[in-house]
């Protein structure tokens, strides 16, 4: 178990950094500010990085011996099956036995100039069964999820059943990163895997949906959502608020260079979707005892209620973006020169 000092207080009870006792926190459903990401969590979610990362690499990828296939936390990786086309959506599907996972990774964009042209002039579109009246999606995203959805089912009830009783994490960087949004609603609301075995990490991901969207998104029981923001990235800026997309949460913002990492907080809004009623946020009652493997753990962080994104972390920027950022997490390069033989001699 990996204890975290910055986040306990209260004789073991995991509350807000900034407080000094649980009465501190805002009992009234009011937003907290962003806290410090716990090390913990950093820890675990940069160990799963690279299977986004490799979702770039094809060379070696069947045999998990791509230039991103070698960190100690993805050793083992197994059983790879490719999805899609390298020409067009493409992704892998594997299992991971040290961490009892089925991961499913997949590739962002090639060309960043004709990603952001994409997003600006596509509209949304219908999504999935069982979600409300007005849920709409990006429809270049939709199609994207469309193009490897039968590849991915088919290669994921196969590891299932080789694998059973693994969970399924579902990851990607950029456009992989909405289409794997898209993958996990789809794979809850079908039935497919059930929805408290599914884990989503989106990187530098654009908006999916709608604001209908996200909040229904929110509410599927899944097992864990994030979503890394790297500092002034501007494309989880698009497409834009102003014509009706929003993220789902929770976000993770990189906050600066040095890799300073937060956690952002959001609250509920006034419009209230009709017949949805999302959970309500204890913000005193969650489980101080955090093990690096087990992401429930992190899932309920106090102040973090099931709702539209935050304004105060990467939503606080509103000029100067880098496309620069969209091709790094952390200290990690992510994309096509991500896959670039380390230029440290050894190759």
């Amino acid at each position: 178990m990996l204890g975290v000092d910055s986040v306990l207080h209260n004789g073991g009870k995991l509350v807000h950094p900034a407080a000094d006792t649980p009465a501190d926190l805002p009992l009234d459903g009011g937003p907290l500010p962003p806290q410090e990401a716990p090390p913990a969590l950093v820890a675990l979610l940069k160990s799963r990085i690279d299977y986004a990362r490799s979702a770039y690499c094809i060379d070696g990828l069947e045999a998990w011996n791509c230039t991103t296939c070698h960190a100690a936390a993805t050793s083992g990786t197994t059983a790879v099956a490719t999805l899609g086309s390298p020409q067009a959506m493409f992704g892998f599907a594997a299992a991971h036995p040290a961490s009892r996972t089925v991961v499913v990774g997949l590739r962002g964009t090639r060309n960043l100039d004709n990603w952001i042209k994409d997003l600006m002039v596509a509209r949304p579109d219908a999504p999935f069964d069982g979600s409300p009246d007005g849920s709409r999606v990006h429809l270049g995203f939709l199609r994207a999820w469309e193009s490897i959805r039968n590849d991915t089912l088919t290669a994921v009830d196969a590891l299932l059943a080789r694998f059973p009783g693994f969970d399924v994490l579902v990851t990607g960087h950029s456009l992989g990163g909405a289409v794997a949004t898209l993958a996990a609603a789809d794979l809850a609301s079908s039935g497919f895997v059930a929805a408290d075995r599914i884990m989503v990490l989106a990187i530098n991901a654009p908006r999916t949906g709608n604001g209908v969207f996200a909040k229904w998104f929110a509410m599927l029981p899944l097992k864990a959502v994030w979503r890394i923001v790297n500092q002034n990235d501007l494309t989880p800026h698009l497409p834009p608020q102003f014509v009706g997309f929003a993220h789902h949460p929770t976000e993770l913002w990189i906050a600066d260079a040095s890799g300073h990492t937060v956690v952002c907080p959001v609250s509920l809004d006034d419009d209230e979707l009709d017949g949805i009623g999302l959970p309500e946020n204890d913000l005193r009652d969650v489980e101080a005892a955090i093990d690096a493997q087990d992401w429930t753990q992190f899932r309920d962080l106090p102040g973090i209620a099931r709702a539209p994104e935050s304004r105060d972390c990467a939503n606080s920027v509103t000029r100067g973006y880098d496309l620069q950022k969209h091709t790094w997490v952390w200290d990690l390069r992510i994309g096509i020169r991500g896959c670039d033989p380390p230029d440290d001699g050894s190759s």
